[in-house]
């Protein structure tokens, strides 16, 4: 499991976070000092971490919790886009590029893509 600190916004605020991933199927977020509105799920959000630079995160639901006084929420993301900012989901749809390949199945998982090259 990879860990990279950074910054990610959601809707129109921005947060400090922790991004922990296997680079293929978890895709974790964990925020200190989130602003919860009650909403169970973010479709959206982008962000900056040291080891990946730009990323999209797609498709969260949002679980918390605490650690001593610290109340800590965590994301977990359906979705990992690097190298690129997506502002809606909408214009994802309009870049989506639909292959069938058994050799590039097993060289590309389904949960991750790369526009950095």
């Amino acid at each position: 499991m990879e860990n990279s600190l950074g910054k990610i916004q959601i809707d129109d605020k921005v947060y400090f976070a922790e991004l922990q991933t296997n680079l293929k199927d978890v895709f974790n977020l964990k925020i200190l000092e989130f602003e919860y509105t009650g909403r169970r799920k973010i479709d959206i959000c982008i962000g900056f971490f040291e080891n990946f630079d730009e990323i999209t995160l797609i498709a969260g639901t949002i679980g918390s919790g605490s650690v001593g006084g610290l109340e800590i929420h965590t994301f977990k993301f359906k979705y990992f886009i690097k190298g690129v900012h997506f502002l809606k989901i909408e214009d994802i749809k309009a870049n989506i590029v639909n292959f069938e390949s058994e050799i590039l199945k097993k060289v590309f998982p389904d949960s991750i893509l790369d526009f950095g090259g």
